[in-house]
């Protein structure tokens, strides 16, 4: 899409228009960054910490198994106000080790300085590649309705994982197109800190035939996850199970996934898998087939099918930033797709309950609403499927 600014008193409308947003957005970053740093903020992160101390003595995924809860040994923990639930594998604990090092307040400071890096980091390579060329002004205002969104806002008051994720992600894209494969791996290792969204990512590699990354991502946490099994007496492969069963117990349903809706329409106890390895089946196909009718699409149809495959919250959903720049990208191609992209963006980022479950929706007076907002989005998943199989004219694929 190009945008021309010949008429003056447009474009003086449009950057007065973007400089109200980027004041509203430097309101929301005080916002979050306030939420982050009150003795109640940043629960994710907390939680996860606690879980990667004990993880450097014990099992914790065993102890929390068993209903035994465990003392804190250090200072640092001691400060942490949060209880341990290890919901993640052991080598995503390892990556948080660093800050795990800290004092509880101290970390907190950090990881969120890390997550507005992160976020800086994230828009600025996303911007080059998948919305290039644009005026400096079109980017400002992106930038400010992504960290305007209460799903950011959310994230990074919760201290959540998602933004290192997906800043690693495009950094792992990035140098493996350029054939750096392992330093690609490396950073794809990175990214599988939130591995419950950019697993379901991975099929981009696979699309274009980057096999080393996904290999040389997955050999790291199976080398890390070997390496704290035998420092703790275990058996690596139990270990992992034993942290999949913790956050199975911990997490059954969330917000939009299929696992929330089929069970809250009373559907047998079978169909939310099977229709979420339907789906998974259904997104992996034009990646193993090695054809994509648009790559800049499948990778918009992965990140709407990854908050829906498993368990995920709303402040997941800052995921769509990448559908959201495909689709200011396609609006002269394909303008019924983008429309719907926006809508969906508006809805996720902006006018929804932040901690709502699909449950809570149904309690209270708004589940109309959480119907339409659910249709559209499993409509715009099926759209951007179906339109990674069907080239359409005047499509450009992204180059490789």
């Amino acid at each position: 899409m190009t945008i021309s600014f010949d008429d003056r008193g447009r474009a003086m409308a449009f950057k007065t228009l973007t400089i109200l947003l980027m004041l509203m957005a430097a309101v929301s970053v005080a916002r979050g960054c306030r939420s982050a740093l009150v003795p109640s903020g940043s629960l994710d992160l907390g939680v996860s910490l606690k879980s990667a101390q004990q993880l450097q003595r014990e099992n914790p995924y065993q102890r929390h198994l068993s209903g035994r809860a465990a003392q804190p040994d250090s200072p640092h923990e001691r400060l942490n106000p949060f209880q341990a639930q290890p919901v993640q594998v052991p080598s995503a604990l390892m990556l948080l080790w660093p800050y795990s090092f800290l004092p509880w307040p101290w970390a907190k400071l950090a990881w969120l300085i890390s997550n507005l890096a992160f976020t800086a980091g994230l828009l600025v390579l996303a911007f080059r590649r998948f919305l290039p060329g644009r005026p400096l002004w079109v980017y400002a205002a992106v930038a400010s309705l992504f960290v305007m969104s209460v799903t950011w806002r959310n994230l990074v008051g919760n201290g959540q994982h998602l933004l290192a994720g997906l800043f690693f992600l495009v950094v792992a894209i990035e140098l493996a197109d350029r054939d750096r494969r392992v330093l690609a791996g490396i950073a794809l290792a990175c990214a599988l800190l939130k591995y419950s969204v950019i697993f379901f990512l991975l099929p981009y590699f696979v699309l274009k035939r980057q096999w080393a990354p996904v290999a040389i991502a997955f050999g790291a946490h199976g080398l890390m996850t070997a390496a704290i099994a035998l420092r703790l007496g275990e058996d690596p492969v139990s270990l992992v199970g034993q942290s999949l069963r913790v956050a199975a117990d911990l997490r059954a349903a969330g917000y939009l996934d299929l696992f929330a809706l089929l069970n809250g329409f009373g559907a047998p106890a079978a169909a939310a898998p099977v229709a979420a390895l339907i789906l998974w089946a259904v997104s992996l196909w034009p990646a193993i087939r090695g054809r994509a009718a648009d790559r800049d699409l499948y990778l918009a149809g992965l990140c709407f099918a990854s908050t829906v495959i498993i368990y995920h919250r709303p402040y997941d959903f800052i995921v769509l930033l990448v559908p959201l720049l495909v689709a200011i990208q396609r609006w002269q191609i394909s303008r019924l797709l983008s429309a719907l992209i926006f809508l969906n963006v508006l809805m996720s980022w902006f006018l929804y309950q932040p901690a709502a479950t699909y449950t809570q929706w149904l309690e209270g007076r708004s589940s109309a609403y959480y119907h339409a907002v659910a249709l559209l989005w499993y409509v715009t998943l099926a759209m951007l499927l179906y339109k990674s199989f069907v080239r359409e004219g005047g499509v450009q694929r992204t180059p490789t």
